[in-house]
């Protein structure tokens, strides 16, 4: 009995220990391509310490919360791996009223912007689909946000 719990634990674990494994070389991915492209995007604005990272597909969308406070400066800074089609970043207030689009402004990856009062806004971020792709086969990458004060 105990000899084949030990062998059922020894093949979890065999298959398991791979998947993390790549989760979490995926993540470092990612966060190297923060650290390199984000943060110069961000020039002289301070950078929280965390930032959000994620492998995304086109087609997906990714939204974030974030508290922001009145009559500070900020800047949203967007990068992504070179593969993924055009991203687009809307801000919205807890209405979702659109404040910001990226749509209009040739798809920049960069936004500076002070709120007037304390409040949540949503961040979003979405990949263009494709429509003529060479295969059947979904692009996907990392892309990273990060958000900084002046």
């Amino acid at each position: 009995m105990q000899h084949s719990r030990m062998k059922i634990f020894r093949s979890v674990l065999i298959f398991i220990l791979p998947v993390f494994a790549s989760v979490n070389l995926a993540y470092c991915q990612c966060s190297a391509l923060a650290n390199a492209e984000c943060k110069q995007r961000a020039a002289q604005f301070t950078h929280y310490d965390s930032y959000t990272v994620n492998v995304i597909a086109e087609g997906e969308r990714v939204e974030l919360s974030k508290l922001f406070t009145a009559r500070q400066q900020y800047r949203i800074a967007l990068c992504s791996e070179a593969q993924l089609p055009q991203l687009h970043i809307s801000v919205m207030d807890t209405n979702r009223t659109v404040l910001f689009s990226n749509t209009g402004e040739n798809y920049t990856t960069s936004w500076d912007f002070t709120v007037k009062k304390t409040q949540q806004l949503l961040i979003s971020v979405e990949v263009e689909t494709i429509d003529d792709h060479a295969s059947d086969s979904i692009l996907q990458g990392c892309a990273a946000l990060l958000i900084g004060t002046l």
